[in-house]
Formats: structure tokens, sequence, C-alpha cells
């Protein structure tokens, strides 16, 4: 395994050489690189050792990635984070939680790399040892030493990493010109769905445990509680309701559900349109939510309340609904949920 050997030079300077076996075999070639400093030689201990204890691809001995070879543009933190900041009709706070699990997920495994084609290019043998690493729950190459311990991650979520990874070098193998022949990602074998653990099943309220869940509610969640519970909207769709979003449909009361709050890329709550095409929808409700909801819209103006701070309230309709621990569900996926009630309860730590 590689390590690293501290030696004096005449003039008092201290030289860190790594020293590995090829292959990590017994009988393997001896291997040694030096270096100046410490932190250099760690970094390269770490690379070595994540490459099963083989040369880093693209390293020249002596010389490092070649930095001359490698335009700082195209390295694969600076790359991939200029491509989140190019994407168009993505929110704010997607492109925050991109440029996130960018720095988490991919940049401690392809950050000292580059996209494009030449020395130290990202390879397709790194990106299977990445979906391995992941799904085993394995340190990165370039994680800390205090790092707290990865957690294996499911194979949706490797699938999730996967694609925006895929995304990221496919824009090189796009750009003009192009920076590379191909992407590294294409056929990776990814963790199956259907894997030998089963998902956890979703697990619904009755009426009789959902009406004593109500009566557990403080009193000014209690109107929030039942709206979310009977229409299954969405948090952000259900406090960004207004006085204009309550509806007839046949005769029978509705809401129209037509902007949610999101968060832009600061994390400032704004209103937007709903998350999807789909939840763009009228829903039918019963009429003693009707009434309830009239209740709390009477004598309010139809756009968004601003805040003693300055900022929007939740809702004109459910103004000084407080945001609990809880979020609820419907079981009924159709638009016309008029009667359910039955929810599932999803609790947060």
């Amino acid at each position: 395994m590689a390590y690293i050997e501290t030696k004096e030079r005449r003039g008092g300077d201290t030289t860190f050489v790594v020293r590995w076996r090829s292959a990590g075999a017994r009988n393997g070639k001896r291997e040694s690189e030096s270096f100046d400093d410490l932190p250099s030689a760690e970094k390269f201990r770490d690379l070595v050792k994540a490459h099963g204890e083989h040369w880093p691809p693209g390293w020249t001995r002596g010389h490092g990635f070649v930095a001359d070879r490698r335009r700082k543009e195209t390295m694969f933190e600076p790359f991939a984070l200029a491509y989140v900041d190019r994407l168009t009709g993505i929110q704010g706070d997607t492109r925050s939680k991109y440029k996130t699990r960018i720095r988490a997920n991919m940049t401690p495994w392809f950050g000292p790399y580059s996209v494009e084609d030449g020395e130290g290019t990202i390879l397709r043998e790194m990106v299977q040892d990445w979906v391995n690493d992941l799904e085993a729950g394995r340190p990165a190459p370039l994680d800390p030493s205090d790092r707290k311990p990865r957690t294996k991650y499911r194979p949706k979520t490797i699938q999730n990493e996967h694609g925006l990874l895929f995304s990221i070098l496919q824009s090189a193998v796009d750009a003009e010109p192009s920076l590379r022949a191909s992407n590294p990602c294409g056929k990776t074998r990814l963790p199956r769905l259907d894997g030998a653990e089963d998902e956890e099943e979703m697990v619904f309220l009755e009426r009789e445990e959902w009406a004593w869940i109500y009566e557990c509610l403080s009193d000014d969640a209690k109107d929030l509680g039942e709206a979310i519970a009977e229409t299954g909207f969405r948090w952000g769709e259900a406090t960004a309701l207004q006085p204009r979003d309550l509806r007839r449909r046949n005769g029978r009361p509705a809401i129209r559900v037509q902007r949610a709050w999101k968060k832009d890329e600061d994390g400032k709550s704004i209103l937007g349109a709903p998350k999807t095409r789909k939840a763009r929808r009228t829903v039918v409700i019963t009429h003693k939510l009707d009434r309830m909801l009239r209740r709390r819209a009477k004598g309010l103006a139809s756009p968004a309340l601003k805040g003693a701070s300055g900022t929007p309230a939740h809702s004109a309709v459910c103004a000084g609904c407080p945001r609990s621990n809880w979020r609820l569900r419907s079981t009924d996926s159709s638009s016309d949920r008029a009667s359910t009630t039955s929810a599932t309860l999803m609790l947060r730590g």
C-alpha cells in the first residue's frame, strides 16, 4: 500500500517520497514519486491508492498532470459548474442543488482530472470505480481524513448522480470545437432498481388515525393540515393559495393550483409555477373544506400577502400557518380528490 517516506536533503530541505508496489502485489515493481511539500504527497498517495496502487492515469513522472496540457477551464469542477450555470429552464434552487451534488459527490473523485482528451483526462474506468464507490459507501480519493463516513447510495440515487455526470461530460463531447471524442459515462452498467432489498412500503393512515393526529395538532396548524390531507397538495402549493384560486367545477367547490412557493439560488422564497405541467390542475374538494378556506380568505386580497419583515407570507389563504415537522400526501392520484382524507404521514427528525 502506498506510503510516504520523509527524507532530509543535505541543504536541510525535506523531500516527501511516495512509495508503493505496482498493483499492491508483494513482488510488484517498486514505484516512487517525490514532492517538496507534504500536502501534495498526501494527495498523490491517495490517488495511487484510489487507482489500485497504480500511477494515476495521465500522470507524468516528475511533472504531474502536465499543467500546460490541461486548461483550467476544462478541469472537471470549473467545467461542471459552468455547465450548470448555462442550463436553461431550471429553477434557482435546482441550479444550486446541482452544484452541491457536483462538489460533494463528483469533485472528490474527478477534481484532479480534465474533461478534455489527452493527459489527465477522465476515463471510463474512473467512472466505473466512482459508481462502485457510491454503491459501497467507500470514501473518495480526495476526501479529507476527518470527513464523516460516506453512506451507501441507493440505486435510484446513483442513477440520478450518473445522469448528471453523463450530461456534464456529454457537453464536452458536443462542445464546438469538441473537447473529447466520446463520453466515458457511456455503457456504464448501473445498479438495478429492483435489487435484493425491497423498497420501503408506503403506509397510509386510516381515517381514525388521521382524526387522532388532527386532534394533536396545534390550533393554528389544523386548517392547513386538513387542507393538505384532503387535497394531497405539496407544501409549496398549499401555502401559495390565494382567494382567487377557490373555484367551482360543475357546480362543486374546487381549488385551482397555478403557483407554488420555491427557492431561488440564494435560498430565498419566491412564487413560481407548480413543479410540473400536470401539477397545474383543478382539484374538487368537499363543501366543508370549501367553507373553511373561504372563511380564511374572507377580506383578503388575491395578491400574496407581505409579512412583517417585508417577505412574502406563505399564503393569503393560509397566512399564519406554521411550517410544522410533518408532511401529508393524499392516497388518491386523481384530480378529483374530493373526499380523500386518508393520507401518508412522514415524520421528519
